[in-house]
């Protein structure tokens, strides 16, 4: 975080404009729009964690991250653990995570130097 906050800091001096207040930044990478999955795009071990999605369906990084976390195997979690920092940021939210599990990311994300 804040490697991006002195990113935005730079960019904003560069065009002019006042940085935006730490709160704003934090409140716009909580609802950003995050990357999604095409189903039949994913490994085997993470479409066995998502349960009566349509083949033809895109699945949120975040909620990826969730079902992976929660009821995949070491395959499934090295897979969602890879993905974009924004998705495993948004993924500590999604609800109807087991305690274990939300540990788990919450070791990748500390791994990942994302607070």
């Amino acid at each position: 975080m804040r490697e991006l906050l002195r990113e935005l800091a730079t960019v904003c001096e560069e065009e002019g404009c006042p940085m935006p207040a730490r709160a704003t930044v934090y409140a716009f990478i909580s609802n950003a729009p995050t990357p999604s999955y095409r189903w039949s795009d994913l490994p085997p071990s993470v479409r066995a964690t998502l349960h009566n999605v349509d083949p033809a369906a895109r699945v949120p990084g975040p909620q990826l991250v969730q079902r992976a976390f929660n009821a995949g195997d070491v395959a499934a979690i090295s897979f969602a653990a890879s993905l974009p920092w924004l998705c495993l940021y948004q993924a500590r939210e999604v609800p109807g995570f087991r305690p274990k599990s939300l540990a788990l990311l919450r070791a990748v994300m500390r791994t990942r130097g994302i607070r």
